[in-house]
């Protein structure tokens, strides 16, 4: 079911779990049936009506059961509705890399990677109650010490070329350099495989993000930049699973920024997403776009 669908779960447990006492997750339930459908079916506009309508329901009263409580009474909803809204955000990518964040400079085109945070703030609150969850082995699952728990500072165990591009030395601390603990997390991750497996353990990554990493990719970090390809480039390489068509494109479009900076160093580390995503290196994008950019060099 991973490779069709975004649900790792079988869908009768939350129906009996539930017994119809959360509506907005009925409405993600249809409103991400409707978003695949309408993802494949590009000329038929009434499932683009259908998603619009459920997802809009879904968020007004997903946003009021959060206002209202947050317990061990609905915390297998919210957690479902959640997990549900930010897989939604990978569905439906423009084909268009241009249209990507790196591109456009707005924000919100970054939000199919910033939403992923939700769930840690439901964790935070429902950390007591989890072991009461259907969740629960899913989480286990996912929360892989060797990728998840290591928190050590310095370069000693990380992607040795990435760890010079972010500039992490030996007395490196994740208070002092927002690369660091996304390198941790992602040079374990590089080595999986990417199996049903893995799969969770692979998505484990966005939603452990934290504000100073994404920021500083919304303010065109190449550093981070750069270690963002090679997760999406590790996504894309299993091109039948739902997630790839946003994958693919957005690290084709890191690419072709990283490429028109020039760097030498940053050149030898895009071969891997480059590959993976089917962006050709040498091949620099339309000289109108990048004109319109602000690229930051590597420091």
């Amino acid at each position: 079911m991973y490779l069709l669908l975004p649900c790792v779960f079988d869908l009768s447990l939350f129906v009996n779990s539930t017994r119809g006492k959360t509506p907005y997750l009925m409405h993600a339930i249809l409103g991400i049936g409707a978003t695949a459908i309408a993802d494949q079916a590009k000329g038929d506009s009434s499932y683009k009506v259908l998603h619009a309508y459920h997802w809009q329901q879904t968020l007004r009263q997903y946003q009021e059961e959060i206002r209202t409580s947050i317990g061990l009474h609905n915390m297998d909803g919210l957690m479902s509705t959640c997990m549900f809204m930010s897989s939604i955000t990978f569905l439906g990518a423009d084909p268009d890399y241009t249209k990507s964040w790196v591109f456009t400079n707005n924000p919100a085109d970054l939000n199919w990677l910033l939403i992923q945070g939700g769930l840690r703030f439901l964790l935070m609150h429902l950390s007591r109650y989890l072991e009461h969850s259907i969740w629960y082995e899913v989480f286990m699952e996912s929360s892989d010490e060797e990728l998840f728990g290591d928190h050590r500072p310095g370069r000693v165990g990380l992607h040795p070329e990435l760890a010079e591009i972010c500039g992490i030395t030996d007395t490196t601390t994740e208070d002092d350099n927002p690369c660091l603990w996304p390198l941790r997390m992602l040079t374990p991750i590089l080595k999986l495989e990417h199996n049903r497996e893995n799969f969770s353990k692979i998505l484990g990554f966005m939603g452990r993000l934290l504000p100073d990493y994404t920021n500083s990719l919304l303010a065109k970090d190449p550093s981070c930049m750069i270690i963002l390809a090679y997760w999406l480039g590790k996504l894309s390489e299993r091109p039948d699973t739902w997630l790839y068509s946003r994958a693919q494109i957005e690290c084709y479009a890191l690419c072709a920024y990283l490429e028109a900076l020039g760097d030498p160093k940053v050149l030898e580390l895009l071969e891997y997403p480059a590959k993976r995503c089917g962006y050709v290196l040498g091949r620099l994008a339309p000289v109108d776009i990048l004109d319109e950019l602000t690229i930051i060099p590597m420091i």
